[in-house]
């Protein structure tokens, strides 16, 4: 866990701001994303987290067309601990050799999708924070900040989560904006991306996974296939179809969420979906739990900028769920502690069950393993995300009685 408590009787040093090497290491773990993440298409299952992997690499049609375009060594540097940030141009071939030939498909359909043109550039250079920060000297800049935020679509889940990570570690504001402003503003819009996505009432992602019609005949033999299609004759002819076509939501009203369920809510509905074990399978609890980490990160957040009220005392709402996504997700230990998480479920009105406990594990497992895959830690994830509050700490002054320390601070 990243937050803390600091005891002290003196006054808060200044706030530094997002530093230049805090910056600067949020850009290494991009670059690191990307590389990992374009390597991961080209080659599958043989791709190794963190290796360049050269010869495997000219083994294929696009990894030889990639070293056409720029050179082996340079490949090979962004694979080291700390890389230098390469000039767009450079990650501009990425894309180039992605559009002649990295094709993906879902589990719902057999068509291919390309990623969009700019997709590795982004993925380094771009980002919530950055297009913020390139309004920075705008003669209007509080509207011009607000106009950027409001129309900041990220490109895929991996963009969205280290636009999280970032507006987490984000401790600064721009020109008169103060850092609280500029950070409520980032994550508010990053919630409610994820609540586009996930929202009970219309969420988007939903259309995109594959019905559990669909990932049984998959996974079935031809016999078995068979029989799928005879426990269906029985009905018009056209359910077989539409069953296989349909897009799979989760129970919302058994777990208890609301259709107007607020934007800045959408962390709470994403941990209840770890109640609906039938929901959560194949690529549904991979891309749960993957957005659930980013959900967490900008509900703290937006929960940081407020500190003394959402994570001071009594223990508010936002503590409690922070407490299990980050036991979930963050907490370097590496041991599961359940009675975290079991508190925030309670919170919720969700029953806890073994069922329920082994969705958490599996989510939980699927995040570091992807996060693994992209050739990244969760430590360094941490080390950037964690800014904000070791510059703006939650601080008690010492005295007769500890009290919040909050006039002389000057809070938020």
């Amino acid at each position: 866990m990243f937050d803390e408590v600091v005891v002290e009787r003196s006054r808060r040093e200044g706030a530094d701001g997002l530093t230049k090497s805090v910056f600067q290491r949020a850009k290494e773990l991009r670059l690191k994303l990307a590389v990992n993440l374009f390597k991961r298409y080209l080659l599958g299952s043989e791709h190794v987290p963190g290796h360049p992997q050269v010869e495997p690499m000219l083994q294929t049609v696009l990894g030889s067309r990639l070293f056409e375009l720029i050179e082996i060594r340079t490949w090979v540097s962004w694979f080291d601990r700390s890389p230098s940030i390469p000039k767009r141009r450079t990650i501009r071939e990425l894309d180039r050799v992605a559009q002649e030939g990295v094709r993906f498909v879902y589990a719902k359909e057999h068509r291919e999708h390309q990623l969009p043109s700019s997709f590795f550039e982004e993925l380094v250079y771009g980002g919530l924070v950055s297009q913020m920060a390139r309004v920075s000297r705008s003669k209007r800049l509080k509207s011009a900040v607000n106009e950027t935020v409001s129309e900041y679509v990220p490109l895929s889940a991996w963009h969205l989560h280290m636009d999280a990570v970032e507006v987490s570690g984000l401790a600064d504001g721009l020109g008169n904006l103060d850092w609280v402003y500029v950070k409520q503003l980032a994550a508010k819009r990053l919630m409610s991306l994820l609540s586009l996505l996930w929202g009970p009432r219309d969420g988007r992602i939903h259309e995109f996974f594959a019905s559990d019609l669909r990932l049984d005949w998959l996974a079935a033999s031809a016999d078995e296939r068979e029989q799928l299609r005879g426990s269906f004759d029985i009905f018009p002819k056209s359910s077989f179809v539409d069953s296989m076509r349909a897009s799979p939501v989760p129970a919302w009203s058994i777990i208890g969420v609301e259709d107007d369920l607020a934007e800045v809510h959408i962390h709470k509905a994403l941990l209840a979906i770890a109640a609906d074990i039938d929901f959560l399978k194949a690529e549904r609890l991979h891309a749960w739990a993957f957005d659930l980490a980013s959900a967490g990160l900008a509900m703290h957040a937006l929960a940081w900028t407020d500190r003394y009220t959402t994570f001071g005392l009594p223990v508010q709402s936002e503590r409690l769920c922070w407490m299990a996504l980050s036991a979930m997700f963050f907490d370097l230990e590496g041991e599961w502690d359940d009675r975290q998480v079991k508190a925030a479920m309670d919170h919720l009105r969700l029953a806890w069950s073994p069922e329920v406990e082994q969705s958490l594990l599996e989510g939980r497992a699927s995040y570091l393993r992807e996060i693994h895959e992209l050739g990244l830690d969760v430590e360094s994830l941490i080390a950037v995300a964690r800014h904000a509050t070791d510059v703006h700490k939650l601080i008690y002054r010492k005295g007769p009685v500890d009290a919040l320390e909050r006039s002389e601070l000057g809070c938020p």
